[in-house]
């Protein structure tokens, strides 16, 4: 998965770090979101059930709302050019997924199609938990359109975080915590999604403590995870204090020297609260920039380093592009050779199995074209990456 996500990053996407320049432009954003909103209440229950999905007699229906979709996607990527890294990285991961389903969709290949309708949502997910937000008015009720009461609790969390019903994800999330019949190995990823939402969005450090407490006491919970439950317990209280988390680089610095100390090794999962207050307050800070500098070099560099360490899910992660982007930012720089180093040493790893390193020509290409910028940085900062393919074909 992580060559998959990665592959997805060389082909599809183009880092322009100096594009923050422009301010932001929510209006025609937001418009465009009700557009796609729109559309997908249609093809969403749809694609759920796939046989609807295939019926003849939607086809016309169907493709119509892909083809909206694509195209209010398109003019996102376009919205999105003033954003942060993070936000045109997942304006573009929703317009690729809008694109792949219309084409499979039109070459009649309907499950596949539906597949990437499905996926949309992580774009929206990734976006929608990066910065703190409140619910939206404009999608209040999705979850309860007709079809949609087949996803079972965690998918419907899901789904309520990509249409920002946020308290409502919560309380989703929190019941399935509480059901007897989930096992504890199966919350895991939930459970960090939950965390995610409560730091990032909602701003809230002091909901999870009970919900962790109680996990924690479970008689299924095996001794580490009961640890690490309670040591996430205490993280929370701690920086739930006043002047516990400043939005500063300084502050999040400090946070992610103080997780790696406490990591004995690189998948221990102690650190976590620290790793989501320190990308809290980073996706905050890079939200904020305008111009490359090497403090955004060193802010993206630590913000993909915690997006690493706190572990897959099944949300997208832009930890790879948030390397990239330190790199790019301002190449003259030991933030940027760190950057580097580890991002060469995650792709390797991630094309790396049974049958030996295989790394794909286009890949090593770009991993060198990077390697170059180091060696040769640019006169001007904020280098921007060649326009690629959207399809990546």
């Amino acid at each position: 998965m992580r060559a998959f996500v990665f592959v997805c990053l060389v082909l599809l996407l183009r880092v322009d770090p100096a594009a923050a320049a422009e301010p932001y432009d929510r209006t025609a954003t937001q418009a465009t979101m009700r557009e796609i909103f729109g559309a997908l209440q249609v093809l969403l229950p749809l694609a759920v059930d796939h046989e609807a999905f295939a019926d003849p007699a939607r086809a016309g229906e169907i493709e119509r709302g892909l083809q909206q979709i694509a195209s209010q996607a398109a003019q996102l990527g376009t919205h999105t050019q003033g954003f942060d890294a993070g936000g045109r990285y997942l304006g573009r991961s929703l317009e690729r997924d809008a694109t792949r389903a219309l084409r499979e969709f039109q070459r009649g290949r309907a499950e596949t199609s539906a597949f990437f309708v499905e996926q949309m949502t992580g774009a929206c997910v990734g976006c929608h938990a990066r910065l703190p937000a409140a619910d939206a008015d404009v999608a209040r009720g999705f979850a309860e359109v007709p079809g949609l009461e087949a996803l079972d609790i965690l998918e419907r969390a899901r789904l309520q975080v990509a249409t920002r019903r946020f308290d409502e994800a919560l309380a989703s999330f929190e019941e399935a915590f509480a059901a007897p019949d989930q096992h504890p190995a199966v919350l895991l990823g939930p459970l960090t999604d939950y965390l995610t939402v409560s730091i990032r969005v909602k701003d809230d450090l002091v909901r999870p403590v009970p919900v962790l407490e109680a996990m924690a006491s479970r008689p299924e919970t095996w001794a580490q995870l009961r640890s690490d439950l309670r040591i996430w317990a205490a993280d929370l209280k701690r920086f739930a204090l006043p002047g516990g988390r400043p939005d500063s680089l300084e502050h999040a610095r400090a946070v992610m020297l103080e997780a790696q100390s406490r990591a004995l090794y690189p998948s221990d999962r102690r650190p976590l609260i620290e790793y989501l207050v320190t990308s809290a307050a980073l996706h905050r800070y890079v939200s904020q920039q305008r111009e490359p500098s090497p403090e955004l070099a060193e802010a993206y560099y630590l913000l993909g380093l915690a997006e690493i360490r706190v572990g897959p899910d099944l949300w997208i992660s832009p930890a790879h592009y948030f390397l990239e982007t330190a790199v790019r930012v301002a190449p003259a720089t030991v933030f940027a050779e760190q950057a580097y180093a580890l991002l060469e040493d995650e792709t390797i790893a991630g094309f790396t199995g049974s049958a030996g390193v295989m790394v794909p020509a286009d890949v090593q290409v770009h991993l060198d074209e990077l390697r170059g910028l180091l060696e040769n940085p640019p006169a001007a900062p904020g280098a921007e990456m060649p326009e690629r393919d959207a399809d990546g074909e």
